[in-house]
């Protein structure tokens, strides 16, 4: 494997060879560095969980409770979890519904939704997400509760052949977003998760995907954090399990926004799952059974909170701040120095020897910064994000 440092010098060569050329080959290479990995995370293990829930596939934190259900071949049933001890406190029985492949679970200001579209061999072609009204289900718990259907299929999903984990037509998110829910697959074949989004209103849909991101793994949870301005997924590869934090960027597609990959390090099972937002920074994270028989499990998760000033984009020629940023960035650098702005098609914008630049009329997105020494001619391009 070529190493990246290679390349990097490789395109600093390039780059004196023909500045502008170069400057612009620097920019769609710095495009495959963008993805962010950070030190590896320790969840906190909060309790091994009844065996009743042992395949934990989807968490929700709804009204101070935690709720949790099964995956394939199990009823359709949502749990409450005690949180203390890792028992059941509640079984509520979902109506009209059946538990083909449930993996993950969400919520809006009024309805519950309920992901059946597990899809391990890529034949089905009954993938439904059940609606279940708030409400209604707080009043009726451990009882029985009405649902709606939503169904759909993959337009671009032709052959429905059995190909158990050597397709890309399995998933095991389903994220609430504003008006529209957003499904994230779980790619067998290549590692990467496919978004698809869908209405929330009752019906059959055919979903194209909207767009994609390189998971480098297999996408199994999410949820949406409006504090944060950010999804935040779970998954594992090779049973190492990960978290990847999305950042939500107005008018930019997922994939052109630098994601935050954190290695998590989980005590007792490997195979996490669902993910639910507890509040301020933190979040609930549930791993299922996994297969060295460790028991199913119940973690809380903190990712590092990333500001810009504590860890600005920095390297030996200069250090860029606030990233992300609202309507300006500085560079703290030794003079002379001589700025140039590009946006993330690699046209340049503006240039100056001023050490700060005004974005305020500058749309949201990704954008480069080439930063030169005039003295020692040392240079180097740094991304960054305007929200």
């Amino acid at each position: 494997m070529v190493s990246s440092g290679y390349l990097r010098s490789n395109l600093l060569e390039k780059y004196r060879v023909n500045r502008k050329s170069g400057i612009r080959i620097a920019l769609y290479v710095l495009m495959a560095f963008l993805p962010l990995t950070i030190s590896c995370q320790t969840l906190r293990l909060v309790h091994t969980l009844e065996d009743r829930i042992r395949e934990t596939s989807g968490l929700v934190y709804l009204d101070g409770r935690l709720i949790t259900h099964n995956d394939s071949g199990n009823k359709a049933y949502l749990y409450e979890i005690d949180t203390a001890t890792g028992k059941v406190i509640s079984r509520t029985k979902i109506k009209g519904a059946d538990n083909v492949d449930w993996e993950d679970i969400c919520k809006d200001e009024k309805y519950i939704y309920i992901g059946d579209f597990g899809n391990n061999g890529g034949d089905r072609q009954d993938l439904t997400i059940y609606r279940i009204e708030i409400k209604e289900f707080l009043k009726h718990m451990d009882g029985k509760v009405s649902s709606d259907k939503i169904r759909f299929k993959y337009r671009e999903q032709l052959d429905y052949t059995y190909r158990k984990h050597h397709h890309n037509f399995d998933a095991e998110t389903l994220i609430s977003y504003r008006d529209s829910l957003y499904i994230f697959s779980k790619n067998w074949a290549n590692h990467k998760s496919y978004i698809y989004r869908l209405p929330k209103h009752p019906g059959t849909y055919t979903l194209t995907r909207i767009d994609s991101i390189e998971a480098n793994g297999l996408v199994t949870g999410g949820v949406y954090d409006d504090q944060r301005r950010a999804i935040l997924l779970t998954g594992y590869l090779s049973y190492r399990p990960f978290a990847i934090e999305l950042p939500i960027v107005e008018g930019q597609p997922f994939s052109f926004i630098p994601l935050k990959r954190y290695p998590l390090a989980a005590p007792v099972s490997l195979q996490t799952e669902g993910i639910a937002l507890l509040g301020n920074g933190r979040y609930y994270i549930s791993g299922e059974e996994d297969w060295q028989g460790h028991p199913a499990s119940l973690y809380t998760f903190s990712p590092p909170v990333i500001t810009s000033i504590e860890h600005p984009i920095t390297n030996q020629v200069g250090v860029l701040y606030p990233n992300p940023t609202h309507d300006r960035i500085r560079v703290r650098a030794q003079d002379p120095v001589l700025l140039s702005l590009y946006d993330k098609s690699g046209s340049l914008l503006i240039k100056t020897n001023d050490l700060g630049i005004d974005l305020a009329k500058y749309p949201p997105g990704i954008y480069f910064l080439h930063v030169l020494n005039k003295q020692t001619m040392k240079d180097t391009t740094l991304s960054f994000v305007k929200e």
